[in-house]
């Protein structure tokens, strides 16, 4: 969620591919921490509406029939068109049919310039910022002002909800 925030205060999405690295995950040990599944739906469901982040695909990077029965059971969870993007790769090098090398840090055989600990390291920073911090705070204190809201009792009986709306006459 923080880099959701850092997103929307700096920058655009116009989509995100994401690469998910199983190979050294005993899947069976994160599923079975993973205590309830609508949990996870609710977290997607703040990221894809609330954020409004395009998911224009998902990779996974794993061998593991395992994993296989995971994303076939987390594809039931998540809507049909995102499910549809959720891609299971066996290595790097399958990776790199789906995805461009200029995306890519270093250690996925990439053409960019830092490695994942590198990247990480530059977002933690940049995360916990003191002007980062202070923006979330004040995101954390936005709310809807309820004197502003209109208390018409015409529009409430008659259409159902408050505020103005224009009559439409079908003939």
């Amino acid at each position: 969620m923080l880099m959701n925030e850092y997103t929307r205060l700096y920058d655009y999405w116009l989509g995100v591919i994401c690469v998910v690295d199983c190979r050294d995950v005993n899947i069976m040990s994160f599923v079975s921490k993973l205590k309830n599944v609508m949990d996870l739906r609710n977290t997607m469901s703040v990221v894809l509406t609330g954020y409004t982040m395009r998911i224009r695909a998902i990779y996974v990077i794993s061998e593991s029939k395992t994993v296989d029965v995971f994303i076939t059971l987390l594809k039931q969870v998540l809507s049909q068109k995102v499910g549809e993007r959720i891609k299971v790769v066996k290595t790097v090098e399958a990776l790199h049919e789906h995805v461009d090398k200029d995306s890519l840090p270093k250690d996925y055989g990439g053409s960019g310039d830092k490695t994942l600990k590198e990247l990480n390291e530059t977002y933690s920073n940049e995360l916990s910022s003191k002007e980062h911090v202070e923006y979330l705070k004040e995101m954390l204190q936005a709310k809807t002002d309820e004197k502003y809201r209109m208390s018409d009792k015409y529009n409430e009986e008659v259409l159902g909800m408050p505020g103005s709306f224009r009559t439409l006459s079908v003939d």
